[in-house]
């Protein structure tokens, strides 16, 4: 595989489950947060298709320009062990919301760092091999930010 953008990411650990070698030809490592893409409850897409309208208008005055939850609590307003379980419920809820944790996480470097800091565990976690692990940890750049446009100073 080369490469471990957004595809490689996801195609990766379902290749691993069935090859007997499986080589990754990676650049600069990614921050990636789970997806936890589900099927969808027809009660749950009946009540977005009805409120459509409603919705996309809703989003229409939103700084994200989607329907995610937003806070404006900063990371450091509440304890590191709350912290970290705030952490915790948005990365198994998966996707953006991981972003409206806490309001200041793409606006201040420190914030940052503690969600940078919760991912590189997760890896941890994840990859068993502490070496390969380490690979895979980005670094050098918020997360939130691609590594190349933050490296030009396009970010």
């Amino acid at each position: 595989m080369i490469g471990t953008g957004s595809t490689g990411i996801q195609i990766i650990p379902e290749v691993a489950r069935e090859a007997k070698h499986l080589f990754v030809f990676q650049r600069t490592a990614s921050f990636t947060l789970p997806a936890r893409n589900r099927p969808l409850d027809s009660r749950f897409t009946a009540e977005i298709k009805a409120r459509y309208p409603e919705h996309r208008e809703l989003a229409r005055q939103t700084p994200s320009g989607g329907l995610r939850p937003i806070t404006d609590r900063p990371a450091f307003s509440v304890p590191d062990g709350e912290r970290q379980e705030i952490y915790e419920d948005v990365w198994q809820r998966g996707g953006l919301n991981f972003f409206a944790s806490f309001g200041d996480l793409l606006t201040n470097e420190k914030a940052n760092e503690t969600a940078a800091d919760f991912v590189h565990t997760k890896i941890s976690q994840t990859v068993r091999d502490p070496r390969t692990a380490d690979l895979l940890k980005p670094h050098g750049y918020p997360l939130g930010r691609a590594a190349h446009l933050s490296r030009y100073g396009l970010l």
